[in-house]
């Protein structure tokens, strides 16, 4: 190779080395100066989980296993907000789900259940539950069947778990009495609240502190991801919160 093209070539290699050093340093530089910018409470980028599809869902118990905890979700008619009273909103179930775990949290079975109602839904209770009036109307469940599958799993457990558990206990003891069923199983019952135990945990905190109440998503990704900020994919909401609160439920358990 003759000595004059030898020298253009490494002429040529210098530069580009240069070249790519200096777009090294200017990059980093800029991504410096975006971390240094970033508001320190600015959230992580998210993880995704599937939670129709994940193993983290996935926990059968042992053959034998007893039941011990009972995981349910309701899903209502009307989007009840926490901080306005309850009057005016229709807060008939729509849709009820749950687990019969053992005492370690494995999962003895699994029902999910679309409540057979006539009523229409509301625009926003669709676009919160993924429902419609068309799949309520269709549903061959009626309330009162599912509601006697639901107390007949309960009588089984110790202890009755829920994300929101107070609200959860008062939508399905009302509709229990219009039914003509007892629902005092649903007091009598010894009772945890992952909500209540999430805000314990003090992740989740205002401007001023004050710790507050997360919400599934945000505790079960705390739990297992150390990022509240999770995003979770599902085909059915309610029981997509079964799913959740019982893994959430595991993760804590001793």
């Amino acid at each position: 190779m003759p000595l004059p093209f030898v020298s253009v070539l490494v002429v040529l290699l210098a530069l580009l080395g240069a070249s790519y050093l200096l777009y090294g340093m200017r990059r980093r530089t800029s991504l410096v100066r975006e971390l240094r910018t970033q508001p320190k409470d600015a959230p992580r980028p998210s993880a995704e989980v599937d939670v129709d599809t994940s193993q983290l869902f996935v926990s059968p118990a042992p053959l034998g296993a007893k039941a011990h905890y009972l995981v349910f979700d309701t899903e209502t008619f009307d989007l009840i907000p926490d901080e306005e009273p309850k009057e005016g909103y229709d807060n008939r179930p729509i849709a009820l789900s749950w687990q019969l775990l053992d005492e370690h949290g494995n999962c003895l079975l699994e029902e999910s259940h679309v409540l057979h109602r006539r009523e229409p839904l509301s625009p926003e209770a669709t676009a919160l539950h993924g429902l419609t009036s068309e799949d309520l109307y269709l549903s061959l469940d009626g309330p009162r069947q599912v509601y006697e599958r639901f107390l007949s799993d309960l009588h089984r457990a110790q202890c009755l778990v829920a994300h929101h558990l107070a609200f959860h206990c008062s939508v399905l003891s009302e509709d229990f009495v219009r039914e003509g069923l007892d629902p005092s199983p649903l007091t009598s019952t010894q009772a945890l609240c992952m909500m209540e135990h999430g805000r314990s945990l003090g992740f989740k905190r205002n401007a001023s502190g004050e710790s507050l109440y997360p919400r599934i998503t945000e505790l079960f990704g705390y739990l297992y991801f150390s990022r509240p900020s999770l995003r979770v994919s599902y085909a059915s909401k309610s029981l997509r919160d079964v799913r959740l609160c019982a893994a959430s439920l595991r993760r804590i358990l001793p």
